[in-house]
């Protein structure tokens, strides 16, 4: 998730029962991340949009990007694109090179996910702790995305117009579950779950 200090909304509602799955990077991880973040940093300072604060894209990218290795290490299977390009390049879904329609939204722990006020693919939604320290909270479908909002939380009133907050982290597909089902989309034949001998809670 790529947001500028303005796009970013206020605090979470305190009385949201929040439960994911702790994912910690390695110190050699972070280093890859804080590396990638300061060389697009400095690939993107041509772009207009990212000319005012240099700074705080290296932050932006930083988060965006660990988000991204949390979910990588949640399901034990690669999809990151590690190159630099343009910007257009990347408005899609981050989980495609897996077939998957799904994207990874990352924000500061105590902030909402800025979503689009219209979403057209599902969301992995992880909380940073910090650089090393990450929760991946679950899948918001975009059904979930588009009737859960709150455009009041974001700050910046001018964004308003294409942003919003996320709100319905009450709703989001299990985070324990999202192995096993992308396990069963990628290797429908020779997938087995984990709890085998077990029936599977998670409703799809």
């Amino acid at each position: 998730m790529r947001l500028s200090s303005s796009d970013q909304p206020s605090v979470l509602n305190g009385s949201v029962s929040l439960k994911g799955v702790a994912i910690t990077l390695t110190p050699e991880e972070v280093e890859q991340a804080k590396d990638w973040a300061y060389r697009k940093a400095l690939a993107k300072a041509g772009e207009g949009h990212h000319r005012i604060d240099n700074r705080s894209e290296v932050k932006r990218s930083l988060t965006g990007i660990t988000g991204e290795m949390a979910v990588e290490k949640l399901l034990e299977h690669t999809f990151i694109d590690w190159e630099i390009g343009k910007s257009s390049r990347y408005a899609k879904p981050d989980l495609e090179p897996l077939g998957l329609d799904w994207g990874v939204k990352t924000v500061t722990i105590g902030l909402n996910h800025a979503i689009q006020i219209k979403n057209h693919y599902s969301q992995v939604m992880v909380f940073k702790r910090s650089d090393a320290e990450l929760e991946v909270m679950g899948l918001a479908t975009t059904e979930v995305l588009n009737s859960y909002q709150d455009a009041s939380l974001i700050k910046d009133k001018r964004m308003r117009t294409r942003k919003t907050a996320f709100t319905g982290y009450e709703h989001l597909r299990s985070a324990n579950s999202l192995k096993d089902y992308v396990d069963c989309l990628l290797y429908p034949w020779e997938w087995r779950p984990t709890y085998a001998n077990h029936p599977m809670k998670t409703t799809w």
